[in-house]
């Protein structure tokens, strides 16, 4: 017995999808895996024949309300049934026009009957594909080309390999590097100035560095995380650090230091009475924004002693005795 196949899923669209999203998808996985663009591919010629398999049925109304009507929960007793020949949807399959079905999955061809060969024509259409799904059609009629012309693609671009994603981890040293950066991203080594603007989960595009097709190669799409620093914390373009003092520092007050990002100290002065969690501004000294760079919040932590010393007891008792 075939094997279901969740054409649905072959295509990534969710079983309400309409049609001009299962025409979008479609178009993007066949321009994808189509063997022009993926000569000596075998793996990626069987992707190409089931995505205009899902495509054929999933396009068609008539086959796609007999494909959901059948469904994964009633296809073991429909093939059953004798297939397309025993239906208990609606009659002989080969009636309705599905015919010249040939290369075609075992599955199609129990849901929907047919037989003859699958042949390719030089116009680009594939005969069995309910009349010709006409990749030109689709795409235009340049697609497949390998002589790097750019006739029948969209605004009259040539095809390029394809976009990459990736991920990378920028320490705070890199984010204010004035040199550039050098990444190594799958296998390659790219030197880089950093956008004015880059925080935790920001996306850089990075032109040329995709996959090349016909000599032109797509762009690379990189993810960043920013390294954890034992010092700071990050709140968009903002950076927080905990400002440790004791009791009687916090009680007094005074000016103390902060470390900044880039390298560094900067002073602030605390005012006499700082309770614990209270947050000191320095502006313009976190990370790095078009418009200039995000503040720097020193909260402060008052940190109790693990012990006292003698004369640190005598000195509270006294200052419990006269407040």
């Amino acid at each position: 017995m075939a094997e279901y196949i969740d054409y649905y899923a072959v295509l990534g669209v969710s079983k309400t999808a309409s049609a001009e999203e299962i025409k979008s998808a479609y178009r993007k996985l066949a321009m994808k895996y189509h063997p022009d663009r993926n000569q000596g591919d075998k793996t990626a010629e069987e992707k190409f024949k089931r995505i205009n398999e899902a495509y054929e049925v999933l396009s068609d109304p008539k086959k796609r309300s007999t494909y959901d009507q059948v469904g994964s929960g009633n296809w073991q007793d429909f093939a059953r049934s004798g297939g397309n020949g025993g239906n208990p949807f609606g009659g002989n399959a080969q009636g309705s026009g599905f015919e010249n079905l040939g290369g075609f999955s075992e599955f199609f061809q129990t849901l929907f009957g047919g037989a003859g060969k699958r042949q390719s024509r030089s116009d680009g259409a594939f005969r069995g594909f309910g009349g010709g799904i006409n990749i030109n059609d689709l795409f235009g009629s340049g697609f497949g080309r390998s002589q790097g012309t750019d006739e029948g693609f969209p605004g009259g671009q040539q095809p390029r390999g394809q976009d990459l994603e990736s991920s990378v981890t920028l320490s705070l040293e890199d984010l204010f590097s004035d040199s550039g950066i050098t990444l190594n991203v799958n296998g390659n080594r790219i030197k880089m100035k950093l956008p004015k603007e880059v925080q935790d989960g920001s996306k850089i595009r990075i032109k040329g560095k995709g996959e090349s097709y016909n000599g032109i190669a797509g762009d690379l799409y990189l993810t960043v995380h920013i390294a954890p620093d034992g010092r700071f914390s990050f709140s968009g373009s903002d950076i927080v650090y905990d400002l440790r003092l004791s009791p009687w520092d916090a009680a007094l007050g005074g000016e103390f230091e902060v470390p900044l990002p880039e390298g560094g100290k900067a002073k602030i002065k605390v005012p006499q009475c700082t309770s614990s969690g209270v947050r000191m501004r320095v502006k313009g000294k976190g990370l790095p924004t078009r418009s200039g760079r995000g503040d720097l919040y020193a909260v402060i932590r008052i940190d109790m002693p693990s012990r006292l010393t003698a004369g640190q007891k005598e000195l509270l008792k006294q200052l419990k005795e006269i407040s």
